[in-house]
């Protein structure tokens, strides 16, 4: 596995002016990653800023592993589907000029009154025709588990299935999943392995392991287990990203270097 981190870790630093996208690809250069996620929102894609992100990127050696977006692939809102899937293309070209393998997508929320099976008709539908596109670019879709649609590890399967193509997964967040019930969570995550590719490593509180009997003690994650998640993705032969995704208090400019000693312990 490789070991990447979202843009998104850093918001607090992006909204306050204290870090741009060239600062972030410096950041991950100093903490020894494989690759960033970039989310929308947080770069400019323009084409001279584009090619300004590929060439730093370049010359740092690390990979521009996957960009993260929100689609309205629920909503039966035809003018709102057509312009999100408009976008969504438009992004698959975006990631696809910046060399990412994969897009992270999700499924926008469900309107008020909307019947479950029709929220999953439309999505599957919408993420039907954006696989067809970005398989002509190689470029995987892994839908984020989110909403109504994608918040059981039964659900993300069902769209999977109902997608029905190769270039489009999941890409597991492990917080969304366990935030709904410890052992309910831990089983969505099994269950999403196989069908990965990318995952969010969520991180919200960092603290030493107990009962560890190393020379320095190790860092884990409070909240999560992640020998335990590690292990499901291993045992399905996932090689792919572990991305950090920090979502804590304290701020990400400690915080982070922390979060990657934590997956160095098992990556």
């Amino acid at each position: 596995m490789r070991i990447g981190c979202s843009s998104y870790s850093y918001r607090q630093l992006f909204d306050d002016g204290r870090m741009n996208v060239y600062a972030f690809l410096d950041k991950a250069y100093e903490l020894g990653l494989d690759g960033v996620e970039l989310l929308t929102g947080m770069f400019s894609t323009e084409k001279e800023d584009l090619i300004k992100i590929k060439r730093r990127a370049m010359e740092l050696g690390l990979q521009v592993a996957a960009c993260t977006i929100s689609c309205a692939a629920v909503t039966d809102d035809a003018a709102q589907r057509s312009a999100s899937m408009e976008a969504s293309k438009g992004w698959v070209d975006t990631a696809h000029f910046l060399g990412a393998p994969a897009l992270r997508v999700d499924t926008g929320g469900m309107p008020e009154g909307m019947e479950l099976d029709q929220a999953f008709e439309n999505c599957i539908n919408f993420f039907k025709e954006l696989a067809a596109y970005s398989g002509d670019f190689g470029i995987s879709l892994g839908m984020e588990n989110h909403s109504a649609v994608s918040n059981t590890g039964e659900n993300v399967v069902r769209v999977v299935e109902g997608v029905d193509s190769k270039w489009f997964g999941l890409t597991p967040d492990f917080g969304n999943f366990v935030g709904r019930g410890e052992e309910e969570g831990y089983k969505s995550i099994e269950m999403s392995a196989p069908h990965a590719v990318f995952v969010h490593a969520k991180l919200y509180d960092i603290g030493f392991k107990k009962g560890c009997t190393c020379d320095t003690l190790c860092l884990a994650e409070k909240t999560l287990d992640f020998e335990r998640i590690i292990d499901m993705f291993l045992k399905v032969g996932y090689s792919g990203y572990m991305s950090i995704e920090y979502e804590g208090r304290e701020d990400p400019v400690t915080a982070v270097p922390k979060c990657v000693q934590v997956l160095r312990q098992y990556i």
